[in-house]
């Protein structure tokens, strides 16, 4: 029933907001949510384009296709995404609608 909360883990609220680069360091989306099925961590939603919440599309993407890493000597989470800005506003859009509703 307890467990012991490793040295490497994170708290999603260190994580929901955080800007996600691409390999050239662009800045192509932030963290908006988390997706959990069953018991397990399924996705990360993001937000990708939009000005100020006008024009936002958000996207579901795989755990395994966002790199999150601790920066110790800059005291903060970086994440990363092997993905430009334009496939990011052309992969399938998640809904906040239904069930999943805000």
């Amino acid at each position: 029933m307890f467990v012991s909360v490793e040295e490497a883990s994170a708290l999603v609220s260190s994580l929901k907001g955080l800007d996600v680069r691409n390999a050239g360091d662009e800045n192509v989306g932030e963290i908006e949510d988390f997706v959990i099925a069953g018991n397990s961590f399924a996705s990360y939603i993001l937000s990708v384009g939009g000005f100020l919440g006008m024009g936002t599309h958000y996207v579901a993407v795989s755990p395994s296709a966002l790199a999150v890493t601790w920066n110790a000597a800059d005291k903060k989470w970086n994440a990363r995404i092997n993905a430009t800005k334009e496939q990011l506003k052309a992969a399938p859009q998640f809904k906040y609608e239904g069930r999943f509703a805000k």
